[in-house]
């Protein structure tokens, strides 16, 4: 019963951040199963993808002398 309990348990968190992943670059279904395979450390490797949203520029800056 113990068993049951924790698969449910690790479960219902990797749906929560497989919700969290599918607005970030690691994507849904990784969030998934990287939280429920590794725990914390899948935690954290989501919450570390960068989001889709943001756009990072590379700007350089040239001095005309």
């Amino acid at each position: 019963m113990e068993v049951f309990g924790f698969i449910l348990g690790r479960t219902l968190i990797s749906f929560l951040f497989c919700k969290i992943g599918e607005k970030r670059e690691i994507g849904k279904t990784w969030g998934f199963v990287l939280v429920f395979l590794l725990g914390i450390i899948g935690m954290i490797i989501v919450l570390c993808s960068r989001k889709k949203d943001i756009e990072f520029i590379n700007e350089t800056k040239e001095d005309n002398q």
